[in-house]
């Protein structure tokens, strides 16, 4: 809870980098990937964009994932879950609600019913597409696979089940180590 986003960032102005800790980021206009991802879906098609854009979530959800338990080796099970949570509150994605999280990384057991508040991603695609037929919050939904994946050991698998995108009033998220559960 007292983790702030002042106390973690630098930057470092003479070589023009921006570190998260020791991690390098980078900021980007929530506009401009609002743009890349209408110009992924109208050039190679929805299922396309949407593997992409997962597949890129997930991969920065792991490596979020890594850098955490490498920052806060210290720490409990929970607050690993917690940390991710705040992680995409920070970095101005999503608040992240949690409605329901069973985990046990002992035994590779996870379930998680999540709410996702004031999502860029639906924002976005209603901003350059339109409402959807389907959900759109691809790359939280790959992001938050890939952490869970990498904090359990095992793949998580993250679903959105309600979409603002899509017109629902809210966005919410299931994630399982099982794939037919959700």
């Amino acid at each position: 809870q007292d983790l702030k986003l002042s106390e973690l960032i630098r930057a470092d102005e003479e070589a023009g980098t921006l570190h998260l800790r020791n991690r390098r980021v980078l900021l980007v206009d929530a506009d401009a990937l609002g743009v890349l991802r209408k110009e992924l879906i109208t050039g190679s098609g929805v299922r396309e964009a949407r593997r992409v854009l997962a597949r890129f979530g997930y991969a920065h959800g792991y490596r979020s994932a890594l850098t955490v338990r490498q920052w806060f080796a210290e720490d409990g099970e929970d607050d690993l879950w917690e940390l991710g949570m705040k992680l995409r509150s920070l970095d101005g994605s999503v608040s992240v609600r949690p409605l329901r999280l069973e985990s046990d990384i002992a035994r590779g057991i996870f379930e998680a019913e999540v709410e996702w508040r004031n999502s860029y991603e639906a924002e976005q695609h209603l901003s350059h597409l339109g409402t959807s037929p389907v959900p759109v919050c691809w790359t939280l939904a790959g992001y938050a696979s890939g952490y869970a994946s990498a904090v359990l050991g095992r793949e998580v698998f993250f679903m959105e089940k309600e979409c603002v995108g899509r017109g629902d009033a809210r966005c919410l998220a299931y994630g399982s180590t099982d794939i037919e559960a959700g």
